[in-house]
């Protein structure tokens, strides 16, 4: 089996038990880091995560992944909040973060915003026809703007910035 098809497969596993605890899962994903592989999970709240919520997200899903034994090799298992830098990897987490505080990076200029674009997320702008076309962002001094997502280079949150300095290491980080 692909790769691909596990992560899918686990994910549908896990899904019902984050949701049944009242949190959004947000990726599942299997990889190899150095001679060990990890298995992510990554779950959200509004509210935030916190410890135990992982703690119990990771007893409940253990005895669930041995049994599907879908993992033909032994693995870690690291259930985590998404972070507060967390690079958009799936369309839902566009829907999932709205309202949060975005950087959106883009392979041309955008009117009025240029090709780095900070605030606050406005979630997706579907095209009838199409289904999902491009992604709103609410800018600092309020204006909107509209990006088409094949423009988007990259998009992550970007909340480091509003945290108090003694959280994020007392300066800015450089960019």
């Amino acid at each position: 089996m692909k790769i691909r098809d596990v992560e899918k497969a686990l994910e549908d596993l896990a899904r019902p038990i984050v949701q049944g605890m009242g949190l959004s899962l947000i990726e599942v994903r299997l990889a190899r880091e150095g001679p060990r592989w990890v298995l992510r999970v990554v779950i959200y709240r509004p509210e935030g995560v916190g410890l135990e919520d992982c703690e119990k997200v990771s007893e409940r899903l253990s005895p669930v992944l041995d049994e599907a034994d879908l993992i033909e090799t032994s693995y870690s298992l690291e259930v985590s909040s998404p972070g507060l830098e967390r690079v958009f990897r799936r369309l839902e987490e566009y829907e999932v973060f709205k309202g949060h505080r975005v950087y959106v990076s883009t392979y041309a200029p955008v009117e009025r915003a240029g090709r780095e674009i900070r605030g606050a997320l406005g979630g997706l702008v579907r095209d009838g026809a199409n289904g999902v076309d491009s992604v709103r962002v609410v800018l600092d001094d309020g204006e909107e703007v509209v990006i088409p997502l094949k423009n988007v280079a990259k998009a992550r949150l970007d909340e480091v910035d509003f945290l108090p300095a003694a959280k994020r290491g007392g300066r800015r980080r450089e960019r």
